[in-house]
C-alpha cells in the first residue's frame, strides 16, 4: 500500500503520492461546484535532441538538459501563447539532465482544484515551456518548445466514476519554426469533490 503525505502549495492543499504534485496556480473560485483536475504529462519526444531552431542542444550530441515549466490557465485558455500570464521560475515542474536519448517518459501527475463558478470557459489549457537549461556550462538557456495542452471541462460525478482520457498530443506553439519531431503528450481526469469554493486570486 503506498505511503501518503500531505503537501501544501500556493492557495491549495493537495494530496501528494509518489510523483503527484500541486500546480503553482490559484485554484479556487468565488462560487459554484468544486472539482478536481488531474493532469498527467506522459512522454516527451525529442529523439534528435534539437532546440526549436533545429540546432542540437549540445554540439557533442550529449542530449539536452531538459527543463519543464507549466501553469494551468483557466482564465484565458483559448488565448494565444503564453495565455493569462508569463512564466515564472517557480513554475518549474520537471527536469532531466542530458538524457540520451532525449525522448523519455515523464509520468508526472499534477492536481488542481477548481470551481465551476470561477470561469465561463469550456476549456482549460496547461501551458508548458520546455527549454535546454544551460545556465552554468554552455551559456544562455535555449528554447526547445512551447506547448498548449488544451482539454474540455467535463467533470465526472465523483472520483470513483472518473477515468483517464486517451493520451493527447499537446499543440506545439510556432516560434520562428516548429520541429515536427518534438512532441509532448498528456492525459486528464476530472471529477466533482466535496467542499466549499473560496474566493482566491489566480496566479
Amino acid at each position: 500500500m503506498p505511503l501518503f503525505s500531505f503537501a501544501v502549495c500556493v492557495f491549495v492543499i493537495c494530496i501528494r503520492v509518489l510523483e503527484f504534485s500541486c500546480l503553482p496556480v490559484g485554484v479556487y473560485g468565488a462560487s459554484g461546484l468544486r472539482y478536481q483536475v488531474d493532469i498527467e504529462l506522459l512522454r516527451f519526444e525529442n529523439a534528435q535532441g534539437l532546440e526549436i531552431n533545429g540546432l542540437p542542444c549540445d554540439p557533442m550530441k550529449q542530449g539536452c538538459d531538459t527543463r519543464f515549466f507549466a501553469y494551468l490557465d483557466w482564465i484565458k485558455p483559448d488565448e494565444e501563447w503564453p495565455g493569462f500570464r508569463d512564466f515564472e521560475e517557480d513554475d518549474t515542474v520537471f527536469e532531466v539532465a542530458e538524457a540520451v536519448p532525449t525522448s523519455f517518459d515523464i509520468n508526472k501527475i499534477f492536481i488542481a482544484q477548481l470551481c465551476t463558478g470561477n470561469h465561463s470557459q469550456n476549456n482549460i489549457t496547461l501551458r508548458v515551456k520546455v527549454q535546454d537549461d544551460d545556465r552554468i556550462f554552455r551559456g544562455s538557456d535555449d528554447l526547445i518548445g512551447n506547448f498548449n495542452c488544451r482539454f474540455a471541462v467535463s467533470p465526472e460525478k465523483n472520483v470513483y466514476t472518473a477515468s483517464w482520457s486517451e493520451p493527447t498530443t499537446c499543440e506545439a506553439v510556432k516560434y520562428l519554426s516548429i520541429q515536427p519531431t518534438i512532441r509532448l503528450t498528456f492525459r486528464t481526469k476530472m471529477f466533482f469533490t466535496e467542499g466549499e469554493c473560496v474566493d482566491l486570486e489566480h496566479r
